[in-house]
């Protein structure tokens, strides 16, 4: 049973539910070991997954009023706080902060930080600059005053992410595409249903798995390798159809890099594995 505060509740925010849809695909392929939703001993964090013995906790906003996070807006919710206080108590943890707006301030100082190879690299040549060096100083303050080499190496293990609600959806759509052949948002309910039912307790992939199989959704498999054809145009054609709904005027812009590697694969001359990902790479 969930404990008081309604947690279940927050599965009604679209922007955390899909987050946390994206995070139990992430358990499916194995790249994290397990999530623990709404985790009691944890403060601001949506849930807690573990990766290689490591845990990283998430905190999802969909945005804020301003159309950004300023360090100031994030002490108002109590995140740096929470951020500090995870980070210092669990030295191997991560904080990830995913939002729609952008946290412009306290992403710089992360990026800067995992940039610099020390603490007195870091102030002297990252954050040496009076704009970096007033975010730095204030950021130290809401941070009980602790000490540049402190919390250069807690900003080394916040992560803050920007995505916004539609390329958030898109995102979870096309993962669960790719691997059931089910229409997407019955696996996305019935993942949803999982995390609701598991509040507080420990999801894995096995049990995770077992779950979907239960639900009667199953990953995708080949019977026999002659349905390859098939399953690989019927992917391909859903693919083509989102895709073409986000062109520009409905006219593709085209490469010449792309035409000329694609010359090559109709005549046959290319003889090495061509391996497709984010544009054609050799």
């Amino acid at each position: 049973m969930p404990l008081p505060g309604g947690p279940a509740d927050k599965f009604g925010n679209r922007y955390e539910h899909w987050w946390t849809v994206l995070q139990l695909i992430r358990i499916m392929d194995g790249e994290v070991e397990s999530i623990r939703i709404e985790d009691p001993t944890v403060d601001k964090a949506e849930f807690v997954l573990t990766a290689g013995g490591h845990q990283e906790l998430h905190q999802a906003k969909r945005s804020h009023r301003d159309g950004k996070w300023s360090l100031a807006s994030l002490r108002q919710e109590s995140l740096l706080q929470a951020m500090f206080d995870q980070l210092s108590n669990n030295p191997g943890a991560r904080f990830i902060f995913v939002s729609g707006s952008d946290a412009p301030e306290l992403r710089e100082l992360t990026e800067r930080a995992r940039n610099a190879q020390s603490p007195a690299e870091f102030e002297s040549a990252f954050v040496g600059d009076k704009t970096n060096k007033e975010h730095f100083t204030k950021l130290r303050s809401f941070w009980r005053d602790a000490d540049p080499a402190t919390a250069y190496r807690l900003l080394q293990r916040i992560q803050v992410r920007t995505i916004d609600e539609d390329g958030l959806e898109e995102q979870m759509r096309e993962s669960l595409l790719a691997r059931f052949l089910t229409e997407p948002d019955r696996v996305c309910d019935a993942l949803r249903s999982i995390a609701e039912d598991s509040i507080h307790r420990s999801i894995n992939r096995v049990g995770l798995i077992s779950d979907l199989e239960r639900k009667g959704f199953i990953f995708r498999q080949l019977v026999s390798p002659n349905d390859a054809p098939t399953l690989i145009a019927r992917v391909t054609d859903r693919y083509l159809r989102t895709t073409r709904r986000r062109l520009i005027q409905d006219t593709l812009i085209p490469r010449s890099s792309t035409q000329d590697l694609l010359a090559k694969i109709r005549l046959r001359t290319y003889k090495r594995l061509i391996i497709g990902h984010a544009g054609f790479k050799t």
